[in-house]
């Protein structure tokens, strides 16, 4: 083992994080058989875990034609991280009297190998997106939302017009994903956009003041007349509740974070409380429960930290802090998400936006990387979205392709932790995809939809 070549590396990498492939490689010795395997493993881990998704085919078949394999050659993205750590590489084969001609040789053929990898995956990308298209389009006029209704059947959409037959009132268009008919009806003025809770035949709708209103739904129908109120107005604010948290307690919800407490909200009792937080726990960023236990996680900052702190909750209306230092990073966390029985943590955005990280939320293993459909551990684009499937072990992460223009969906298992389905469409994904709780049906808005929702039939596709 070569120690010095060790120590000399880590000096070299004092202002940077280090690869670890390069740490490993520094401790190859220079009598070891055949090190012309090690250099060209090295050499493809390090474009993989510096490099990742900006080595785009472009990049990688003019650094082939330049005949060069430690510059790659400049493109739009910033690769100043690459090639100093490629520098470091070359400089390593140096002092083991490595950097040869045919060493050269070898690393300019296994970036010709990746560019072949890479073309084939565009023409299996292209394909897909040609014959996965989207099965239909809602023509909603001026929605807010869409929102899917949780068994996947209803699609609703709240519409500023009124109808010609009731001119003072607003109106809600209802679409039935079985039948494909559009229902258009009134509804009062001031209602938000409605929530959907699980185990609860009616549909909630925010009134302005922190008020909630219980409207029966049957058969697509909404009958507003019918309309119960669930939490009477606060009046004094002029804000809705557009997201409550459950509890374990059955008709018991958190509603927003205020300052440095939570909104209790009691729908038996149709009553509201303001609960404090711990003093050390803010939860400026995100925060939400785990499902299925009497625990919740708040992302929160600490001088140049974001952590994740876990707190249980009891009855008695305290949150304790559990755990302040079993999720903690230097770079901003994305969207956080658990998996539906609650024991795995799935996170978004520790050193790009095109990574997916999950680890147990009971002990102190270390979060590990998904891996994708391309083999490695950066999605094919920018992340869009992560939801986690009813029912299974499993999520479904939406990114946008590049080059821009598309949008892909992986399957991934979390036991195994890699991607085991996957399909494209030509539209790129926006706004708040919504999966039922089936997993067949994803509604969605995309940037060139024109206010349509946009509705996927995923059985086919992500059958095994």
């Amino acid at each position: 083992m070569s120690w010095s070549y060790l120590i000399l590396y880590l000096t070299l990498s004092v202002y940077a994080a280090t690869p670890d492939c390069l740490v490993h490689f520094a401790t190859t010795s220079e009598s070891a058989p055949e090190p012309e395997v090690a250099i060209v493993d090295t050499y493809a881990r390090l474009l993989e875990e510096v490099g990742g998704a900006k080595l785009t085919p472009e990049l990688i078949q003019a650094t082939v034609k330049a005949g060069n394999p430690f510059r790659v050659h400049e493109g739009k993205e910033d690769l100043s991280s690459l090639h100093r750590r490629l520098a470091d590489f070359r400089r390593m084969l140096e002092k083991r009297g490595w950097e040869t001609p045919a060493n050269r040789r070898l690393l300019l053929e296994s970036l010709s190998a990746r560019l072949e990898l890479q073309k084939e995956a565009a023409t299996a990308l292209k394909e897909a997106m040609r014959t996965e298209e989207s099965e239909y389009t809602i023509p909603f006029a001026n929605p807010r939302g869409p929102d899917l209704h949780p068994n996947g059947r209803w699609v609703m959409s709240l519409r500023s017009e009124a109808l010609p037959t009731h001119p003072t009132e607003a109106s809600v268009s209802v679409f039935d994903t079985q039948t494909r008919q559009m229902r258009n009806q009134p509804r009062p003025r001031g209602y938000g956009g409605p929530i959907f809770l699980p185990g609860r035949p009616d549909v909630i709708f925010p009134v302005a003041g922190n008020g909630l209103v219980s409207v029966p739904f049957q058969d697509g129908v909404l009958d507003f007349a019918a309309a119960k109120t669930l939490l009477p107005t606060d009046g004094v604010s002029a804000e809705y509740l557009r997201d409550l948290k459950p509890t374990t307690t059955a008709g018991v919800y958190f509603g927003p974070k205020q300052d440095v407490g939570v909104m209790r909200i009691d729908l038996n009792a149709g009553t509201r409380e303001h609960l404090p937080l711990p003093r050390d726990v803010n939860g400026n960023w995100d925060w939400g429960p785990v499902p299925g236990q009497n625990r919740y996680f708040f992302v929160d900052t600490e001088g140049a930290a974001y952590r994740i702190v876990m707190a249980s909750y009891d009855r008695d209306g305290k949150f304790t802090v559990e755990n302040r230092d079993r999720f903690v990073r230097k770079k901003a966390f994305g969207p956080i998400r658990f998996s539906p029985d609650g024991k795995t943590l799935i996170a978004t955005g520790e050193n790009t936006n095109d990574e997916v990280q999950v680890g147990p939320v009971a002990d102190s293993s270390p979060l590990q990387k998904i891996t994708a459909a391309n083999g490695t551990t950066s999605f094919d684009g920018k992340i869009l979205r992560v939801l986690p499937v009813t029912g299974s072990n499993r999520i479904l992460v939406i990114t946008e392709t590049r080059p821009a223009g598309g949008s892909r969906f992986e399957l991934v298992d979390l036991d195994t932790k890699r991607t085991i389905r996957s399909f494209g469409i030509d539209r790129i994904v926006s706004g708040v995809p919504q999966l039922s709780d089936d997993a067949q049906t994803l509604v969605f808005s995309t940037t060139s939809s024109g206010g349509n929702a946009n509705v996927l039939n995923l059985g086919p596709r992500l059958q095994q």
